[in-house]
């Protein structure tokens, strides 16, 4: 986990990419336990998009544009 951490910290993200990050990864609809995933799902959906939107206009981080969307597309494609 420590070494995960580490490598998030260097891709020196923004403050607005890390709120999306945080999203995305509290609501991702595979967690066990859920008591209405639909809603989990369906607003999973929309921290994905907005971290799509927020990468279309600002131009975020390209290392994080490119390996976070792609997992958080393959979480979203899997539900």
């Amino acid at each position: 986990m420590l070494t995960w951490m580490r490598s998030l910290t260097e891709l020196k993200l923004t403050v607005d990419e890390w709120a999306l990050f945080t999203a995305a990864v509290l609501l991702c609809p595979d967690r066990a336990d859920i008591s209405n995933s639909e809603y989990v799902r369906i607003n999973h959906k929309m921290i994905v998009e907005a971290l799509h939107l927020y990468h279309a206009c600002c131009d975020g981080t390209q290392a994080f544009s490119n390996d976070i969307i792609q997992a958080a597309d393959e979480v979203d494609a899997s539900v």
